[in-house]
């Protein structure tokens, strides 16, 4: 789990986010072939199974949405950054 949690937080760009969004909850994620056992687990286990399993998810997600807006904003920065226009290198003498 806490190498799932390194690999989000150290993810530079939102492609690689996006992929490790699909290797850990995807229809044949690591999370969801996990809750795919849960039908093998005794009744007395599964509760805390489910309730760890839900947790983890829940971090998962977290962790991948944090850091896509971190990276949304990165870009748009870059993006601003890149189009800026510097307006002192216009002329301002009036055109009458």
């Amino acid at each position: 789990m806490i190498e799932w949690l390194d690999k989000i937080n150290s993810a530079d760009s939102l492609e690689v986010l996006e992929n490790l969004r699909i290797e850990t909850l995807g229809k044949k994620g690591i999370i969801t072939a996990q809750f795919a056992k849960m039908k093998d687990i005794p009744g007395p286990e599964k509760k805390d199974f489910a309730a760890n399993l839900n947790k983890q998810k829940t971090e998962i997600t977290e962790a991948l949405e944090n850091k896509k807006s971190i990276l949304e904003k990165e870009a748009l920065e870059a993006k601003l950054k890149e189009e800026k226009i510097d307006v002192t290198k216009f002329n301002n003498e009036p055109t009458c």
